[in-house]
């Protein structure tokens, strides 16, 4: 009868393994790295094609569900400045676009008068990631400026992080021109 010996071999590479998977774990779990915000502007929709369309939910007062284009019109890359301007009771972000993005406001605002730009933004708040539809303001004038002013769904300690955390994007964005 033989002996059940134990292998060596086997051993090492079991605990190999095993050591690999707790500080590959560990690593994940030490600190939460935060991303530079995302901004994306995108069209209302009156075409029925699910293809090209997607429905989203806006939470304003009543939430509002409206069909964008999934083509984004502009993103973070054409933002040159963000700020939060008083209003009575409240505050609008401010948001002024680089030359393409003044172009394409222009175009889209003179075309589309009366449908709503859908904006779309992650930014890490309290050490959370968050992702939400900021609102989607209807199109009432041609914007000549390149200069967007909306209420955005979110708290005023929101929106200063939110434009504290865009300037580093922005002064990059000023870079790149």
């Amino acid at each position: 009868m033989r002996k059940a010996t134990f292998n060596k071999y086997l051993t090492v590479c079991i605990i190999a393994i095993c050591t690999l998977m707790l500080t590959a774990g560990c690593a994940s779990t030490k600190s939460k790295k935060n991303y530079p915000p995302i901004m994306q502007f995108y069209l209302e929709s009156t075409i029925p094609d699910p293809e090209r369309n997607l429905k989203v939910r806006i939470s304003e007062e009543p939430p509002v569900d409206i069909t964008i284009d999934r083509s984004r019109l502009m993103d973070q890359s054409n933002i040159r400045n963000i700020g939060i301007v008083e209003r009575t009771g409240t505050f609008a972000l401010m948001i002024a676009f680089d030359y393409r993005g003044t172009r394409i406001l222009e175009q889209i605002s003179t075309a589309n008068r009366g449908q709503r730009c859908a904006i779309y933004c992650e930014f890490t708040f309290n050490k959370t990631n968050v992702s939400r539809w900021l609102g989607a303001p209807v199109i009432t004038h041609r914007i000549t400026d390149g200069i967007l002013e909306f209420t955005p769904r979110m708290s005023r300690e929101e929106a200063e992080v939110l434009v504290k955390q865009m300037q580093p994007v922005i002064k990059q964005n000023l870079k790149n021109q």
